[in-house]
Formats: structure tokens, C-alpha cells, sequence
């Protein structure tokens, strides 16, 4: 097995995004409008204002217009990591200016062209969707809404420093990016709420704003390789400041991804909620032993991986169970996400393929639950190609 270590888990997803320093701006940018962004290509647009990446420099988002005009939108949040407290922070504190938003030619899924970022692939289910990209750097799932300063165990970590200030402001930079939408896309057709990893857990916090401003519009929701299986003591979310959502009346940290999406699809029972994951995904498992405090390796994934699955398979039954409106797709292996990457259109299970499934969900009257067979050993081995 090809485990990944601590830095690995909490650096190297972002590490695929870094880019040069930028100094931040106070001030708040004339942003361009939609009507007179190019089509097909990709726009970055500065947000100033009260956003912030969280080492306190300058957030940005990312737009591309359809190739032929629609009224179609993907609203994508981004992947990479997370921290909590001064060992996590002050883990990835040493590579800071990873944590930035970089430009257009920097940001990988931009760039790669895999899954739902490959516009010359006629699967694509959003190929003739607009697009809005929500860029990563704050750490806390898009959510956060606190700035903190940790104490750092600097010869445990390696480190020159003993203490980092950051910033989980996550909810603010998502809503900045949220109101230029509201103001460009006035009645869209369709809205797909979407994101991989820690952007999946963004794309489930922001769908209930989205769902509730745009009340008369089909909104789908997929999180992508985001379950939410953590401990009951882990102090994450209060250190985020996730009490600020105002969307759950209580925050438990071992249920809150469910509850969360229970209280979604109650709430909005014409839209379409929905979860996709492997069965031992390596990175949610690293994560989940770091929150239990274990080192995930390869030595020890399969026990950590035992107690992250049977958790994994709880709340995605719960959540199957309670609403007509909710969907999973739950595959075998470990690979982490599946939305930017070039296996989306292979990966199947029982002969669906993930592309199709998704192209199911957008079209509203077809979407399944579909999952590997643990009995068969389906959940243990790589997805089919």
C-alpha cells in the first residue's frame, strides 16, 4: 500500500497549488462582470473586501464561461487539506506560501484537463455548464470563520518557529465568491454544487445558502470524497468557528457531515443531495488517524481503515434511509476523489459508470444509489476500469 504520511496528508494535496507570494489588498476590486468574461477560457477575479487566505494574503476566484451561451452553473469548491491546532498548523506553517491562491496556469485542475475540467470530453456531464471555481488556502473546509493563534511543538515538528496565527476564514471567501454568482446569475437554469475533499465538505456547508437564495431553481449537491467520519472529542469545528454557520442548532463533531446533509435534503426536498467515496479512501482514513491521534502507515491503514469504513457505511446507510432525495456511490479501493481525475470516465461499478451517475443526478428523474459488494470482496479491490 501506498501510504501517505503526515506531511504528505496535510501539504501535499495543496502542494499541487503553489504558487509565488502575493501582497494583500485592503481594498475591495471593481469585479468584471459574467456578460463580459471570455467564453472557454478561464478568469481569475480578485475579491479583496474582508477575504483572505490564511496567511493573510489576497483570495481570488475563478470563472469560465460555457463555450455556446446557457443558463447551466457548476459551482466547484476546491480540495487540500485541513489544520486544527499548533501541531497541524504548524506542520504545513513551514510551506505558507503554498497556502495562496495562485493564477489561472497554476491551479491544477484548471490545467490538467481530467474529469470535470475536460471540456474536449463529450461524457463530460458539465461540459456545456458554466463554471465557477472556488479556490482552497484557508484550511477549514471552506467554513471557518475565526482567526487563531496556536502554540507550535516546534522540535516535535522540525520547525524555527513556536507559535502561527491563522486564518480559517473560509465562510467569508466562499460567500464573496457566492455574491458575485448571485449577481451574474440572476434565474439559472440549474445549479451543481460540487467539490472534491475538503471541497466536498465546502460544497455540503455552502449548498444550504445556495439552495436557499436560488429557492425556485434545481440545485444538485455532490460531495466528493467527504463522509465525515471523525470523533466525538475532536475540537476541530469549534476551532473554525463553525458555530458562526447558523444551519445546525447543535455542532457534533462525529455526526455533523450527516446531520448536516439530513437537515439538506429535509429542508429542500426538490433538490438532490449526494455523497461519492471509495470504501478505504487513503486520505479521508489518514486524516481520520490523525483526529484519533495515530500516524496512518502502511503497517497500521488496514486496522485504521476498518474503523473509518464501518463509519463510512453508517452514515451513507442513515442518510439512504431518511431521504428520497439523497444518493451515494459508494466504490472498492483507495483512491482519494474522483471529480478531477482522468479515471472519471472509467470508473464503474455494477456496470454504472461515476460520469454517468452524476449525469444522472443533473438529470432528475434517473439518479440510483449504487455500491460496491462487501460480501464479494467488491469494497476491498480497486474499482472496475
Amino acid at each position: 500500500m501506498r501510504q501517505k504520511i503526515l506531511f504528505l496528508l496535510l501539504c501535499g494535496i495543496i502542494a499541487l497549488f503553489a504558487i509565488p507570494a502575493l501582497a494583500q489588498e485592503d481594498t475591495m476590486p471593481d469585479m468584471p462582470a459574467f456578460a463580459d468574461l471570455p467564453p472557454g477560457e478561464w478568469t481569475q477575479i480578485m475579491t479583496g473586501g474582508e477575504t483572505t487566505c490564511m496567511y493573510d494574503t489576497p483570495y481570488s476566484f475563478f470563472v469560465r464561461p460555457a463555450d455556446a451561451p446557457t443558463d447551466k452553473l457548476m459551482i466547484y469548491f476546491q480540495g487540500g487539506g485541513a489544520c486544527w491546532d499548533g501541531f497541524t498548523c504548524g506542520a504545513i506553517g513551514q510551506f505558507a506560501s503554498r497556502y495562496q491562491v495562485g493564477d489561472v496556469s497554476t491551479v491544477g485542475e484548471l490545467t490538467n484537463n481530467f474529469g470535470l475540467f475536460n471540456y474536449e470530453n463529450d461524457a463530460n456531464p458539465v461540459k456545456d455548464y458554466n463554471a465557477v471555481f472556488v479556490p482552497y488556502c484557508t484550511g477549514d473546509i471552506h467554513g471557518g470563520d475565526a482567526v487563531v493563534t496556536f502554540d507550535v511543538p516546534k522540535e516535535q515538528l522540525g520547525v524555527d518557529f513556536d507559535k502561527i496565527t491563522v486564518h480559517f476564514n473560509g465562510r467569508k471567501n466562499s460567500q464573496a465568491v457566492l455574491d458575485w454568482v448571485y449577481e451574474n446569475f440572476v434565474q439559472p437554469e440549474q445549479v451543481f454544487v460540487t467539490g472534491c475533499s475538503a471541497g466536498g465538505y465546502g460544497a455540503t456547508v455552502n449548498a444550504p445558502f445556495i439552495m436557499e437564495h436560488y429557492a425556485d431553481v434545481p440545485v444538485v449537491h455532490m460531495a466528493d470524497a467527504a463522509v465525515g467520519v471523525t470523533p466525538e472529542y475532536w475540537d476541530g469545528l469549534t476551532t473554525w468557528g463553525f458555530d458562526k454557520l447558523g444551519f445546525l442548532d447543535e455542532i457534533r463533531p462525529n455526526t455533523f457531515n450527516t446531520e448536516y446533509m439530513l437537515k439538506l435534503a429535509e429542508m429542500y426536498p426538490n433538490n438532490i443531495v449526494s455523497q461519492y467515496t471509495t470504501y478505504m479512501d487513503q486520505v479521508q482514513v489518514g486524516f481520520y488517524g490523525i483526529q484519533t491521534g495515530v500516524f496512518v502507515n502502511a503497517g497500521n491503514f488496514l486496522s485504521v481503515a476498518v474503523d473509518w469504513s464501518a463509519g463510512a457505511i453508517e452514515r451513507l446507510n442513515t442518510l439512504n434511509e431518511a431521504n428520497e432525495n439523497f444518493y451515494s456511490y459508494l466504490t472498492g479501493g483507495m483512491v482519494h476523489c474522483i471529480t478531477p481525475l482522468p479515471q472519471f470516465y472509467d470508473l464503474q461499478v455494477e456496470g454504472v459508470l461515476v460520469s454517468e451517475w452524476i449525469a444522472d443526478l443533473l438529470d432528475g428523474g434517473t439518479a440510483q444509489d449504487v455500491s460496491c459488494d462487501l460480501a464479494r470482496g467488491q469494497c476491498i479491490n480497486e474499482p472496475g476500469m
